[in-house]
């Protein structure tokens, strides 16, 4: 589970799942030539799913509700200043300053 993002030519991915699986899924990631210059923002145990409706596939957010999640990880990342908080907040911006 999780939510995928992108931005011109560049993806933003939330994986939320089991530790094992997540890691598998990483390591093919990591291996695949389309996955350039990957970066993990954050990797830390969660304790209820944020994403749990949203699908590996395209799916087009047609309500800004679903995207409410992202909150819950903004808050973990600025209050413990992570060194990703920058990227994080740059992704945020773009991901809310689309032209409509």
């Amino acid at each position: 589970m999780g939510l995928i993002y992108r931005h011109n030519d560049c993806y933003f991915h939330i994986i939320e799942g089991k530790e094992k699986d997540i890691d598998n899924l990483f390591s093919k990631i990591k291996t695949e030539n389309i996955h350039k210059d990957s970066t993990v923002l954050l990797n830390q145990p969660i304790t209820k799913f944020t994403f749990n409706d949203f699908t590996t596939g395209y799916n087009k957010v047609e309500d800004l509700n679903a995207l409410f999640g992202l909150q819950e990880y903004h808050d973990y990342i600025v209050k413990n200043n992570l060194a990703s908080k920058y990227i994080f907040l740059e992704i945020i911006s773009n991901l809310f300053s689309v032209e409509l």
